[in-house]
């Protein structure tokens, strides 16, 4: 007779380290999941800030990085879900694909069925990092991936899995299209000058068409460099939001009638608030959405003359609802394989 295990999933992520695209991923997730019969005190959450976690999503949590207290909740839990994001890349450093790859470890010994929903793959820099991939996802019962370019690897590695929509896309974000005429921006510290190319392009644009700038900041060290860009002029915003929860989200994106920004939350987030968007791809991820969603890139080429192009409703509504059912398919196939 097996043991009785008190809770139903352990979701793991990049969450709790204030990060606003990793929290959506993990509100969507556990909103899906209400939704395929888990109660959230049979859920919980490893994260960075786990007071913090258990405040924001009702769930119960522990330190991600307290492997005795990881191990023994893996131990007390049925199943284990990555939910969302790139967790498997190496590119700015090899520690994410060991973290992820060990607790895919730590789920196998303590009998704990594992999951990885929504994930991008990659990109690597390493072979090591690609091999801590592999063996990783290989442990996993369910894998779905969010673009061509990770499905593509997965069958490289001879994987199985399926191609889904970013959980982002399910969480009920308001469309709203009457909208005063501001420019909204997001820009993330990368490597090379291509944070400084947005913010000249997104200055330029602005004062030819007399847009107000928005700075807006997914994470702490975007709103960091929001505030250094604006103060030098490079980009004069009106002001700059960090933005934290869904009701920031509502607060912000209403002011906005454009967007241009790097982060992919971002530009998942403008896309579901009717907010016609050009993309800034730092990542592969954030050029294969704007690909599929048909939205102008930049540097690729100049900003678009006004108005900016916005893809068909009805698209998005499928979206949505392919979303969440997603997460219920997976959900349901996971615990057919007790």
């Amino acid at each position: 007779m097996s043991r009785y295990r008190p809770f139903k999933v352990a979701i793991a992520g990049y969450y709790g380290f204030k990060n606003l695209g990793d929290e959506l991923l993990a509100a969507s997730l556990i909103a899906s999941l209400e939704k395929s019969g888990v109660a959230k005190s049979e859920m919980v959450v490893l994260s960075n800030s786990p007071e913090e976690s258990r405040m924001s999503f009702g769930t119960h949590a522990v330190n991600r990085w307290n492997l005795r207290d990881v191990m023994q909740t893996l131990s007390r839990s049925e199943t284990l879900i990555f939910g969302g994001g790139g967790l498997f890349q190496d590119t700015t450093s090899l520690r994410s694909c060991l973290y992820y790859w060990g607790l895919l470890r730590m789920a196998k010994i303590a009998g704990c069925r594992s999951a990885a929903l929504a994930q991008s793959i990659g990109p690597f820099r390493s072979r090591t990092g690609e091999i801590l991939a592999r063996n990783g996802l290989s442990l996993c019962e369910i894998r779905t991936v969010r673009d061509q370019r990770s499905l593509n690897l997965l069958h490289k590695w001879k994987l199985e899995g399926d191609l889904v929509f970013d959980l982002v896309m399910g969480l009920p974000i308001r469309e709203n299209y009457d909208k005063p005429k501001v420019l909204l921006v997001n820009i993330r510290p990368w490597e090379g000058d291509l944070a400084v190319k947005t913010a000249k392009a997104a200055a330029k644009y602005a004062r030819e068409h007399s847009l107000p700038i928005i700075g807006v900041g997914m994470a702490p060290e975007d709103e960091k460099l929001l505030r250094s860009f604006s103060a030098t002029e490079l980009l004069p915003c009106q002001e700059v939001r960090l933005v934290r929860n869904l009701r920031d989200i509502e607060d912000v994106w209403q002011l906005g009638g454009l967007a241009m920004g790097m982060r992919l939350h971002f530009c998942m987030i403008s896309l579901l608030s009717g907010c016609p968007l050009v993309a800034v791809p730092y990542d592969p991820k954030v050029e294969a959405f704007a690909q599929e969603w048909e939205i102008p890139l930049f540097p690729q080429g100049d900003l678009p003359p006004l108005p900016w192009p916005y893809p068909c409703g009805e698209k998005l509504k499928r979206a949505r609802k392919k979303c969440d059912e997603s997460v219920r398919r997976a959900w349901k196939e996971l615990n057919s394989h007790e």
